[in-house]
């Protein structure tokens, strides 16, 4: 277990295992977790719009 960076807006935060971020809406965000490989749970409203590190927006299968 280790931890990760979660960047809402610009703004970094250090979230470990048991953490909760609430993102509001609108909000630029992120997460990255170095050079080590890291679980995340997500619940996000269906239709969400994903946005990939080069570009490219999807809504995600299981929400349409």
């Amino acid at each position: 277990m280790g931890s990760v960076t979660t960047v809402l807006d610009g703004e970094e935060h250090l979230t470990g295992p048991g953490d909760t971020v609430i993102v509001p809406a609108g909000t630029e965000h992120y997460v990255y977790s170095g050079d080590h490989p890291a679980d995340l749970i997500a619940a996000v409203p269906a239709g969400t719009v994903f946005i990939t590190p080069d570009g490219d927006e999807r809504v995600a299968d299981w929400a349409k």
